[in-house]
């Protein structure tokens, strides 16, 4: 029961911390779209629900790599919003 609330803990927190950054990629661009933050959410929940239906154990080794391929899209996710709000900035808009 303990490796099934943990996978499910690891879905909604990489679900939300990548809906989040999404969020803030977009919000120069297209307005905030409660459908798109909930589906994301949902997908991550959905991951979760599959790791713990796997029977696989969240392992530390399991944990580090979910943890590098997260930072690898958070950080993609915040360097083109940077990118976006500078891009806007200097022209004006």
């Amino acid at each position: 029961m303990e490796s099934i609330v943990s996978a499910l803990i690891v879905g909604i927190l990489g679900g939300f911390i990548y809906a989040l950054t999404g969020l803030m990629k977009s919000l120069t661009t297209e307005p905030f779209s409660p459908k798109k933050f909930i589906r994301t959410l949902l997908i991550g929940i959905a991951a979760g629900i599959m790791l713990s239906l796997s029977g696989h154990e969240v392992t530390v080794d399991a944990i580090n790599v979910a943890i590098a391929a997260g930072e690898t899209v958070v950080i993609e996710q915040l360097i083109i919003a940077i990118f976006r709000a500078v891009s806007k900035y200097f022209s004006g808009g």
